[in-house]
């Protein structure tokens, strides 16, 4: 009897590759596990030294620059030769410079560096014939002062007469020299301090027709001077010799004047007799005459 050995054959020509690779193979990958490589560091030590010395360096630069500023405040904030010694004042014209000066806060002597600048402006605007003023440095020991008056524009009775400017600032009690101004009275006797704004609408309306009536060919001779404010809120106007009165309602003082052009050839003639001209009705305008005046008999209305 006889036996025949059959070989077994692969599925796959693949497997029987695979089944002939080593075991390591087979796997994809090593059990042996490597250790990471320790790397070595080399220090630089000149590296170290040039870096070090250049970060002192800057340390001590920065600290020479800190010692070199500081001695310089100190000296141009302590030295004589910044001292103010010399001060002009320019655009005075009622002021006096050296009055001034004295009742001002001391610039003189003080370090130009450290003035204060706004602080001086401050006080002079609070001056109450100082409409505005600036002062600049001039180096190295003097300071350039600039102020712009206040105007006197009219007399205003309070408690007193006082001079205010155009913006209705009181700017001194009033003096002979003001006599020639606009004299407003009827307001209130309050007791109030130069420099303090005064003005309502029943003076601004006031000095404005005054202002007005003035400019006419008829009040040439004979100006109009003053204005008194009623409490019933009427402008009474009169004239440098007092023997002219007109009235106006302070809140309608542009048709009061408009009614009185009307009206000016009518009152040419008969100036001399007319004693109040009353503008303070809207549509008409009364005229009363003089007592004994011949050619009225009575009041007019125009």
């Amino acid at each position: 009897m006889s036996y025949a050995i059959a070989e077994r054959k692969l599925t796959h020509p693949g497997r029987k590759r695979w089944l002939q690779d080593a075991p390591k193979k087979r796997n994809g990958k090593s059990r042996k596990k490597t250790k990471p490589a320790i790397r070595s560091f080399d220090l630089d030590f000149s590296a170290l030294f040039k870096t070090a010395a250049d970060t002192f360096a800057r340390g001590v630069l920065v600290l020479a620059f800190c010692y070199g500023a500081f001695h310089a405040y100190l000296f141009l904030t302590s030295s004589s030769r910044f001292a103010v010694s010399q001060i002009s004042i320019e655009g005075l014209n009622r002021l006096n410079p050296v009055s001034l000066l004295e009742t001002m806060p001391p610039v003189e002597g003080q370090n130009l560096f450290l003035l204060d600048l706004e602080g001086v402006t401050d006080w002079l605007t609070a001056h109450p014939w100082v409409s505005s003023a600036s002062i600049q440095r001039k180096w190295p020991n003097a300071v350039t002062i600039q102020v712009a008056e206040r105007t006197p524009y009219a007399r205003i009775q309070l408690n007193n007469i006082y001079v205010m400017d155009n913006f209705g600032i009181l700017v001194t009690r009033t003096q002979d020299e003001f006599s020639h101004l606009p004299l407003i009275t009827g307001t209130s006797n309050e007791t109030p301090q130069l420099g303090q704004q005064v003005v309502s609408d029943e003076i601004l309306n006031g000095l404005k027709a005054m202002h007005n009536l003035n400019r006419l060919p008829f009040f040439v001779a004979d100006p109009v001077t003053s204005v008194e404010i009623s409490s019933s809120k009427l402008l009474t106007f009169s004239t440098e010799d007092q023997r002219l009165k007109i009235r106006m309602a302070a809140d309608d003082v542009d048709a009061g004047f408009h009614n009185f052009r009307i009206i000016l050839d009518a009152l040419n003639p008969t100036r001399a007799g007319v004693e109040i001209i009353d503008l303070s009705f809207r549509n008409k305008v009364v005229i009363q005459p003089k007592p004994g005046t011949k050619g009225f008999s009575n009041r007019r209305k125009a």
